[in-house]
């Protein structure tokens, strides 16, 4: 289809969309840009929001974002010392997760040479216990 058959037939090029749609869109868009207003909220963002969540429409609220340029270079180290903290105590419980599972490891084994010996021990027992009957 020609650009002239898709402009006279009312449809985008790319995806089908009524042109009408497409203009529509790219008009919100260039008219949020040129105002450098966030968006309004959607159903969906308000959604979101109420259970606590963030979206890129949430983030870029005006009171978000004038927080965030508030929020103060002593409170950003506090955060980074907070998880730097965080690691540390992740690393440990890494390392001793892993030396749990050697534990672990170690256990099934013993267990497992355990089981397959009493099994050859009750084996035993029925082959002795059937010589006696006879």
């Amino acid at each position: 289809m020609s650009t002239e058959e898709s402009s006279r037939s009312g449809q985008s090029r790319d995806l089908g969309y009524p042109r009408q749609v497409v203009m529509q869109e790219q008009e919100h868009k260039t008219m949020a840009h040129e105002q450098r207003t966030p968006l309004p909220l959607t159903a969906v963002d308000r959604q979101i929001a109420s259970r606590q969540g963030l979206s890129v429409a949430i983030e870029a609220m005006s009171e978000k974002l004038k927080a965030a340029k508030r929020m103060s270079v002593a409170s950003l180290s506090h955060i980074i010392e907070k998880k730097a903290l965080e690691n540390s105590r992740l690393r440990e419980e890494l390392a001793y997760h892993k030396e749990m599972d050697k534990a672990s490891k170690y256990l099934l084994q013993e267990v497992q040479y355990a089981a397959k010996a009493l099994r050859e021990a009750l084996d035993n027992f029925h082959v002795l216990s059937k010589e006696c009957e006879d």
